[in-house]
Protein backbone atom coordinates (compact mmCIF):
# COMPACT_ATOMS: atom_id res chain seq x y z
CA UNK A 1 0.00 0.00 0.00
CA UNK A 2 2.50 2.25 1.17
CA UNK A 3 4.60 1.93 -2.38
CA UNK A 4 0.92 2.56 -4.24
CA UNK A 5 0.25 5.89 -2.13
CA UNK A 6 3.72 7.11 -3.08
CA UNK A 7 3.24 6.17 -7.15
CA UNK A 8 0.05 8.24 -6.92
CA UNK A 9 1.03 11.13 -5.03
CA UNK A 10 4.31 11.65 -7.12
CA UNK A 11 1.46 11.37 -10.35
CA UNK A 12 -0.52 13.84 -8.74
CA UNK A 13 2.52 16.36 -7.88
CA UNK A 14 4.38 15.74 -10.61
CA UNK A 15 4.54 13.20 -13.67
CA UNK A 16 0.66 13.81 -13.97
CA UNK A 17 1.13 17.21 -15.34
CA UNK A 18 1.80 15.59 -18.91
CA UNK A 19 -0.96 13.04 -18.69
CA UNK A 20 -2.78 14.20 -21.47
CA UNK A 21 -0.13 14.55 -24.18
CA UNK A 22 2.21 11.74 -23.17
CA UNK A 23 0.14 8.84 -22.20
CA UNK A 24 -0.32 7.31 -25.81
CA UNK A 25 2.95 7.53 -26.21
CA UNK A 26 5.61 4.27 -25.18
CA UNK A 27 8.64 6.80 -24.98
CA UNK A 28 6.87 8.86 -22.56
CA UNK A 29 3.65 7.10 -20.91
CA UNK A 30 6.45 5.47 -18.41
CA UNK A 31 6.83 9.33 -16.60
CA UNK A 32 3.48 10.63 -17.63
CA UNK A 33 1.18 7.60 -16.85
CA UNK A 34 -0.08 7.52 -13.41
CA UNK A 35 1.27 3.62 -12.72
CA UNK A 36 -1.44 2.49 -10.48
CA UNK A 37 -2.39 -0.25 -12.57
CA UNK A 38 -0.97 -2.83 -10.77
CA UNK A 39 -1.67 -1.65 -7.70
CA UNK A 40 -6.27 -0.84 -8.20
CA UNK A 41 -6.12 -4.48 -10.21
CA UNK A 42 -4.20 -6.64 -6.46
CA UNK A 43 -6.09 -3.95 -4.16
CA UNK A 44 -3.17 -1.74 -2.95
CA UNK A 45 -4.79 0.90 -3.85
CA UNK A 46 -8.78 1.73 -3.72
CA UNK A 47 -10.34 3.11 -6.96
CA UNK A 48 -12.51 5.26 -4.19
CA UNK A 49 -9.67 6.91 -3.09
CA UNK A 50 -8.07 7.41 -6.37
CA UNK A 51 -11.10 9.31 -7.51
CA UNK A 52 -11.03 11.26 -4.49
CA UNK A 53 -7.81 12.45 -4.33
CA UNK A 54 -8.23 12.96 -7.96
CA UNK A 55 -10.86 15.16 -7.26
CA UNK A 56 -9.04 17.14 -4.36
CA UNK A 57 -6.42 17.89 -6.36
CA UNK A 58 -8.47 19.09 -9.44
CA UNK A 59 -10.00 21.55 -7.02
CA UNK A 60 -6.70 22.85 -5.79
CA UNK A 61 -5.70 23.12 -9.32
CA UNK A 62 -9.04 25.30 -10.18
CA UNK A 63 -8.53 27.46 -6.65
CA UNK A 64 -5.33 28.61 -7.75
CA UNK A 65 -6.10 29.24 -11.90
CA UNK A 66 -6.66 32.88 -12.97
CA UNK A 67 -10.25 33.03 -13.88
CA UNK A 68 -9.39 34.16 -17.36
CA UNK A 69 -6.82 31.32 -18.20
CA UNK A 70 -7.02 28.77 -20.28
CA UNK A 71 -7.28 25.21 -18.45
CA UNK A 72 -3.79 24.02 -17.75
CA UNK A 73 -2.23 21.32 -18.65
CA UNK A 74 -2.66 19.81 -15.32
CA UNK A 75 -6.55 20.36 -15.12
CA UNK A 76 -6.99 18.94 -18.95
CA UNK A 77 -4.43 15.75 -17.96
CA UNK A 78 -6.71 15.60 -14.48
CA UNK A 79 -9.73 15.34 -16.25
CA UNK A 80 -8.79 12.88 -19.04
CA UNK A 81 -7.18 10.44 -16.69
CA UNK A 82 -10.28 10.28 -14.38
CA UNK A 83 -12.18 9.54 -18.04
CA UNK A 84 -10.16 6.70 -18.05
CA UNK A 85 -10.76 5.15 -14.90
CA UNK A 86 -14.63 5.52 -15.50
CA UNK A 87 -13.56 3.36 -18.73
CA UNK A 88 -11.58 0.82 -16.59
CA UNK A 89 -14.46 0.34 -14.23
CA UNK A 90 -16.48 0.13 -17.12
CA UNK A 91 -14.57 -3.02 -19.06
CA UNK A 92 -13.98 -4.27 -15.94
CA UNK A 93 -17.72 -4.79 -15.62
CA UNK A 94 -18.11 -5.77 -19.63
CA UNK A 95 -15.85 -8.65 -19.06
CA UNK A 96 -17.71 -9.79 -15.85
CA UNK A 97 -21.09 -9.87 -16.95
CA UNK A 98 -20.31 -10.77 -20.91
CA UNK A 99 -16.84 -12.96 -19.98
CA UNK A 100 -17.84 -14.65 -23.42
CA UNK A 101 -16.08 -11.55 -24.75
CA UNK A 102 -12.08 -13.30 -23.26
CA UNK A 103 -13.30 -15.78 -26.20
CA UNK A 104 -15.74 -14.06 -28.71
CA UNK A 105 -15.95 -11.04 -30.47
CA UNK A 106 -18.29 -8.46 -29.38
CA UNK A 107 -18.99 -7.57 -32.97
CA UNK A 108 -19.19 -10.60 -35.26
CA UNK A 109 -19.05 -8.74 -38.08
CA UNK A 110 -15.23 -9.48 -37.34
CA UNK A 111 -14.85 -13.11 -36.34
CA UNK A 112 -13.25 -13.60 -39.32
CA UNK A 113 -10.18 -11.49 -38.16
CA UNK A 114 -9.85 -14.08 -34.76
CA UNK A 115 -6.87 -16.20 -35.10
CA UNK A 116 -8.33 -19.76 -36.27
CA UNK A 117 -6.66 -22.96 -35.03
CA UNK A 118 -3.65 -24.14 -36.86
CA UNK A 119 -2.98 -20.72 -38.47
CA UNK A 120 0.17 -19.91 -36.96
CA UNK A 121 3.14 -19.46 -39.23
CA UNK A 122 7.10 -19.70 -38.16
CA UNK A 123 8.12 -17.88 -41.33
CA UNK A 124 5.64 -14.68 -40.78
CA UNK A 125 6.16 -14.51 -37.00
CA UNK A 126 10.13 -14.63 -37.98
CA UNK A 127 9.52 -11.66 -40.06
CA UNK A 128 7.73 -10.11 -37.75
CA UNK A 129 10.14 -10.42 -34.85
CA UNK A 130 13.26 -9.25 -37.58
CA UNK A 131 10.90 -5.94 -38.68
CA UNK A 132 9.95 -7.11 -42.28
Amino acid sequence: EGKALGIFQSFLSRRGENYSSGISSPNTSWTTGSRLSPYLTWGHISLRYVIDMTKRRQEELHAAKKPSSAPSSWIRSLANFQSRLHWRSHFIQKLESQPCLEEQDQCLAFSHLRRQPNDFSQDYYDAWCQGR
